[in-house]
């Protein structure tokens, strides 16, 4: 198995407090309706046992898992196993209500708060044939170009909106029938609804949203003004994961700062497109330079890559055959070693080798090149970390890539393990634009994750 993605204890006990609670409701509604209107009741009391059944099976969603294999994805769910070979996804979204996987054959629904849920939809995107997409030709198509918000999510939260509306003024209509205690009671549950639908009226207008960019200025449009600021005046774009005791996922947010101190914030839940996308976008049209911030947070190894199976402390422990005394013995030893692909190595997609067993084949791809010098930088006491990302040297280079980075005389170096026929060790600053990291570990097991910068003017930002 490669990676495992299960439900966290908060959404577990909101939907255990949350599914009793509703029949609660619904027993109360029943205990206090007057004799008269039984229609306005009826429809009250569908509506309540309508969301009893779902906050139920969100409950019972909640003990659901999805495992990612080699070769398929196997959906645990309701006492069943779903096996989904790869070949077989259609479709990924992600709605309002649940993560919805479509196959050639069936449509299968998981609670929408499952942990790492856009990990696994990237996951999903990356191991699918069928939802491979080239990225580019959307990103340098001729400005202007012009993303709104989620309609679906609009109309979504318009439509409970209305319908909460709805309800509470039924009951409210109604309880003017009524006097004393029993008159309390039908305002009090009159009033929940219309709560719930003042809620969903506001949600409704914060999908509602219109992001132009133009080749001096980007106007974004808003349901009740406008808002339009000129290139010059952009000090940066950059992407942020928030986290909150109220969520089990960190949201991913990207930043617009301006000169005259305001910001503009749009949330991925906002967005119809990856915001990593948009920010690309913003790059390529707009010349700005990009650069990466490091965050010292809590990476778990499998996020490094599909073939990232054990804790990185297991790659610094073991026996090595070959000793060496300087980073020129390391690049030496790296240039005699052959670069092969796991598929014609093991027959595997993506196999990470521990560096004894690399040293033994000297056979590998870029994983196992970087392991291994990652593993002889720590034993040479210099600063070293091993980096996963995406790579830009020409055509036949790009894509997912692993590499080692270091410090020495205060400057940071990349150590390019699979340059065969070129330079091993590069300043930072020389390549920077064609490294683009997303995840890193130091020789103390710290893991960092890189957030993207989108600057008028270059920084220095290490990474």
């Amino acid at each position: 198995m490669i990676k495992r993605y299960r439900y966290g204890r908060f959404i577990r006990i909101l939907w255990l407090i949350l599914s009793p609670f509703t029949l609660l409701i619904a027993g109360s509604v029943w205990a206090i309706w007057p004799d008269g209107g039984r229609g306005w009741f009826l429809a009250v009391e569908a509506f309540i046992l309508l969301y009893s059944l779902y906050a139920f099976w969100s409950l019972g969603a909640t003990f659901a898992e999805v495992a990612l294999y080699p070769t398929e994805a196997v959906v645990t769910q309701f006492g069943r196993t779903i096996h989904l070979p790869y070949e077989s996804i259609r479709s990924v979204t992600r709605g309002q209500v649940a993560l919805i996987i479509k196959t050639e054959t069936r449509t299968i629904f998981i609670e929408r708060h499952i942990d790492d849920v856009f990990d696994l939809m990237g996951e999903l995107q990356y191991r699918v044939p069928e939802l491979r997409i080239d990225r580019q030709p959307l990103i340098r198509q001729p400005l202007p170009q012009t993303v709104n918000g989620r309609l679906q999510a609009f109309l979504f939260s318009l439509s409970i909106s209305l319908l909460c509306l709805f309800v509470g003024g039924c009951i409210i209509w109604s309880a003017f029938d009524e006097t004393g205690f029993q008159f309390v009671l039908m305002i009090f549950f009159g009033l929940w609804p219309l709560l719930i639908s003042g809620l969903f009226l506001y949600l409704s207008f914060y999908f509602t949203w219109q992001l132009t960019l133009l080749p001096d200025n980007i106007v974004v449009r808003f349901p009740f003004h406008r808002w339009q600021f000129a290139l010059n005046e952009l000090l940066s774009a950059r992407l942020l994961t928030i986290t909150n005791n109220r969520s089990a996922e960190p949201s991913l947010m990207l930043v617009f700062s301006l000169a005259n101190g305001r910001s503009l914030r749009i949330s991925q839940q906002e967005m119809p497109i990856p915001l990593m996308q948009l920010l690309e976008m913003l790059v390529h049209h707009y010349k700005l330079p990009l650069t990466y911030e490091r965050e010292a947070t809590k990476v778990h190894h499998t996020q490094f890559g599909a073939g990232s199976r054990r804790p990185f402390t297991e790659y610094l422990n073991g026996e090595s055959r070959v000793t060496v005394h300087s980073i020129e013995d390391i690049c030496r030893w790296l240039q005699q070693c052959e670069y092969m692909r796991d598929a014609d190595l093991f027959n595997q997609r993506d196999v990470w080798q521990h560096p004894g067993e690399f040293e033994a084949l000297q056979k590998g791809d870029c994983e196992d090149h970087a392991l291994w010098a990652w593993r002889k930088l720590k034993e040479l006491n210099i600063p070293a970390e091993f980096v996963v990302g995406r790579t830009q040297w020409g055509e036949n280079l790009n894509g997912v890539h692993a590499w080692v980075s270091y410090q020495e005389n205060g400057r940071t170096y990349i150590l390019e393990t699979t340059h065969k026929k070129r330079n091993l060790i590069y300043p930072l600053e020389a390549i920077q634009e064609r490294y683009h990291p997303w995840y890193s570990v130091d020789a103390a097991n710290q893991t960092y994750r890189f957030l993207p910068v989108a600057t008028s003017q270059m920084k220095d930002n290490e990474i």
